[in-house]
């Protein structure tokens, strides 16, 4: 080779060199620009189906749940110097009862009155506030201590939490570490309470039951291994049911679509079969009494069952329908008189009218009327409230132009709406609560309107600005004056009477 020869073949081997290196540091920087967008993980406003978990797609693989039966539930606790108050030091006594699970005592999200409420909320006083997860999971409230599943991030931490009313100071923790990926948030159902015990349902399906008043560990259930449950996208929404010291859930697994646990030992006292193979949904459990006769109703993706309550028959299906068959479903039933029940949830999804019937036992449903959601009452998120023969609720955003907005139907004819608020009171996917003759709507950024219960016309009172963050939708929950609430990362808890300062 001549030296020109040796010249050329130098000159392309280095021009070839650093065009390989231009691409491997191109390369490099890419990677590192992604391995930093990950671990940022920036919150969003929370949008359902913006990350592509629309209806089409509900059915997620349950990558986290993979491992889930390598985790020992609940396995860690720690107590905290916080202590509870006692209702007695509550007062007034009228208003001091317990919101024990979702929706309440009577899981209606209704407290029938309260005679210390002040009508503005910008007379609500910030008693405290607290710093959670990202999520949406609301308070059960029980003898002056508040009870919340939360995800605490920097640990990778499930956990229920219990936290003094009066003060927010923590009292007890008890968790166990699960790796979750963000979706819209992590933990988003409610601990249900009773006088001795306390059950939450994590984001994987993890069960588990600890002793109210200390957080002991009684006993846990991991829905995935145990039973076959699948997950729904947005990790699970169904809020637990104590029943008179059962602890009622519907894993909807491959055998087994509810069954109930003894709060004091585990042990699963009765089951409901899966026949029809339906899957979990986002909607939770509730009581309904016709013809005599108590029930479980539950929408699960597939269809709508009434399972029996009572003792002698306790987890036989009593009736069921697949008329409302949704891949995505989160508001729960809604009982209404004379056997009729609303069911209704988003996504195009809109309502129906069942109507229960009964002849010698046997246990009937048929189908009234099916409607869109721009031909008549329903929601997409937060489950209507029955108040005085009508059903008030926030209309879903496929509801043409009565997206979002707050309205009221009689319960005989849904899909007539009698008022709505009108394009300037849009509330979005947030919680409402009746106190009294007196609603209060949380909007999804965190405004608190007052509204008049009129079935006559929509008739708003006050509004304030109580929390700062995005996606204000965990459901409100409400003891001794005490009102609780949160956005996707703050716990507030607010003091709604004027007359008593809480400090």
């Amino acid at each position: 080779m001549n030296l020109e020869s040796k010249r050329r073949t130098a000159s392309f081997s280095f021009v070839f060199f650093c065009i390989l290196g231009a691409f491997s540091a191109l390369a490099f920087i890419l990677s590192l620009a992604s391995l930093l967008n990950d671990q940022s993980e920036e919150i969003q406003k929370g949008v359902p189906g913006i990350d592509g978990e629309g209806p089409e797609q509900f059915a997620r693989a349950n990558s986290a749940s993979c491992a889930s039966s390598k985790i020992k539930i609940s396995e860690f606790f720690k107590y905290f110097s916080g202590s509870g108050a006692q209702t007695a030091n509550l007062t007034p006594t009228s208003s001091s009862l317990p919101w024990p699970q979702f929706r309440g005592a009577k899981r209606d999200n209704i407290l029938p009155d309260y005679d210390k409420l002040a009508l503005d909320p910008n007379l609500f006083e910030l008693v405290w506030e607290k710093p959670l997860g990202e999520g949406h999971a609301a308070a059960a409230i029980w003898d002056g201590q508040v009870y919340l599943l939360d995800y605490i991030e920097d640990e990778k931490a499930d956990a229920l939490r219990a936290f003094s009313l009066l003060d927010g100071a923590e009292i007890w923790r008890r968790w166990h570490h699960l790796n979750l990926k963000r979706n819209h948030g992590f933990s988003r159902t409610v601990p249900a309470l009773d006088e001795n015990y306390a059950v939450a349902l994590g984001p994987e399906g993890h069960v588990f039951c600890v002793s109210r008043l200390d957080g002991k560990l009684l006993w846990s259930k991991d829905l995935v291994s145990e039973f076959g449950t699948e997950i729904p996208g947005w990790y699970a929404g169904q809020c637990p049911i104590i029943d008179n010291g059962v602890a009622v859930i519907a894993p909807v697994g491959k055998d087994i679509l509810m069954f109930g646990s003894d709060c004091a030992s585990g042990e699963i006292l009765w089951t409901t079969p899966n026949s029809r193979a339906w899957k979990m949904s986002h909607s939770s459990i509730v009581p309904m009494n016709f013809a005599k006769t108590n029930f479980y109703i539950y929408c699960a993706s597939g269809g709508v069952c009434g399972v029996s309550a009572d003792s002698v028959d306790r987890g036989k299906i009593l009736w069921q329908t697949e008329d409302f068959n949704q891949k995505v479903v989160a508001p729960s039933p809604l009982p209404l008189p004379e056997g009729k029940i609303l069911v209704t949830a988003g996504y195009g999804a809109g309502s129906i009218l069942l109507q229960l019937n009964c002849e010698d036992g046997i246990f009937g449903v048929k189908t009234l009327e099916r409607y869109s959601p721009s031909k008549g009452i329903s929601s997409e998120q937060q489950t209507p409230i029955l108040h005085d023969g009508h059903i008030y609720a926030v209309m879903p955003k496929d509801a043409g132009g009565l997206a979002g907005q707050f309205v009221c139907a009689h319960y005989s004819d849904p899909k007539k709406i009698i008022w709505s608020s009108g394009k300037n009171y849009r509330f979005g996917l947030g919680p409402y609560i009746l106190i009294g003759d007196k609603f209060f709507v949380l909007s999804d950024n965190g405004i608190l309107h007052c509204i008049e219960a009129s079935a006559e016309s929509f008739k708003p009172l006050h509004q304030a600005k109580i929390l700062d963050g995005v996606d204000a939708w965990g459901p409100i929950a409400f003891s001794g004056g005490y009102m609780i609430v949160r956005d996707s990362r703050t716990m507030k808890c607010l003091n709604t009477d004027t007359a008593r300062k809480s400090k």
